[in-house]
């Protein structure tokens, strides 16, 4: 409560004292608008795009300790890749991953989860996160990683089946860019710019 609180009042402050506000996308902008009722002329836009490290490898390999709680194993991997603050709905993806690891044709899914979660600057709910993948009984499916430099990202996105960003809101989505520049199947939230910016490249969820 306090980490929210904290982040809150920063917020506010930051906005009171900003000449102008930069933004990612003009849907961040819209949302940035109407929820903060600002003046049109203060918010800008700067637009994002994936490094050019960012691509399709011709022999993907990744260390099998990559993780921080044993080896992946050689099943599919479900790779997610961002924060672990509310908005991201990580819990969601682990009840959902979860009645899929039960069913037959997915006994070889493992779901990765790649992203500082340790020392997390931005309010974290990575110990909730960690409590329900406990409860249900997934423990040895579901992998953490930690922060990962952009070259071993490249080398996971290359040999994922598919990457997953169930956001309840994203600005931008950087990491299912970053994903699909790989060409890795992404699954992402419609609560983005990401349906205009993929099209038919991915599918969306609400």
């Amino acid at each position: 409560v306090r980490s929210r609180i904290n982040w809150m009042l920063k917020s506010y402050v930051s906005r009171r004292q900003a000449d102008a506000i930069v933004t990612i996308s003009d849907y961040a902008r819209e949302e940035i608008l109407q929820f903060f009722k600002l003046p049109a002329d203060k918010v800008f836009i700067v637009d994002l795009a994936s490094d050019p490290i960012f691509r399709k490898v011709g022999s993907p390999k990744i260390d099998s300790h990559i993780t921080q709680d044993g080896e992946i194993g050689t099943g599919r991997l479900t790779t997610y890749l961002g924060g672990f603050g509310p908005h991201k709905n990580v819990e969601m993806l682990i009840r959902v991953f979860a009645q899929l690891a039960a069913r037959p044709e997915f006994q070889d899914l493992i779901l990765l989860l790649v992203g500082e979660n340790q020392k997390e600057i931005y309010y974290s709910e990575i110990e909730k996160i960690r409590s329900e993948i406990t409860r249900l009984g997934i423990v040895d499916r579901v992998k953490f990683t930690g922060f990962l430099p952009d070259e071993a990202i490249v080398q996971l996105l290359n040999l994922s089946t598919v990457l997953v960003l169930p956001s309840f809101m994203e600005g931008f989505g950087l990491p299912a860019f970053e994903a699909a520049a790989c060409g890795c199947p992404v699954i992402a939230t419609t609560e983005s710019p990401l349906p205009g910016l993929l099209g038919e490249g991915a599918l969306y969820v609400s």
